[in-house]
């Protein structure tokens, strides 16, 4: 009977490090795909006679955070939208991110171009959804 006891003892043992060691592997896989489709930032793109209206939300680290958006031509079809932050030196923050809305008004050919996106100086990818007035 002891034997059987200790049996089960090693196998509920070796059991529960495997079951901690799969979810420490998957949580990693997980999580790490998560935070990649979080920094992807989803543009709105209305176009009208050769003007994009471009918009969307950042994820910014708190609420100090100030949201500066632009565009910039790069060539003839490339065109950046970069987001930079500034954060308020005069107020103290919790690191809590938030959200800020954008909206950035783009002269371009209605077709034939490509967006790039960067955020605080890094490339960031972009999912542009294009609409356009019927």
């Amino acid at each position: 009977m002891g034997e059987v006891l200790r049996n089960t003892a090693w196998f509920l043992f070796f059991s529960s490090i495997t079951a901690y060691g799969a979810f420490l592997l998957l949580d990693g896989v997980v999580n790490a795909q998560t935070k990649q489709e979080a920094r992807t930032i989803v543009v709105r793109d209305f176009l009208d006679r050769n003007v994009h209206n471009l918009s969307g939300m950042v994820v910014v680290p708190s609420v100090c955070h100030e949201l500066i958006a632009y565009t910039k031509q790069l060539d003839p079809e490339n065109y950046l939208l970069a987001f930079e932050t500034w954060e308020d030196p005069s107020r103290t923050c919790a690191q809590n991110p938030v959200s800020r809305a954008f909206h950035l008004t783009l002269f371009a050919p209605a077709a034939g171009i490509a967006f790039q996106g960067m955020f605080n100086d890094r490339p960031i990818p972009l999912e542009v959804i294009k609409t356009s007035k019927r």
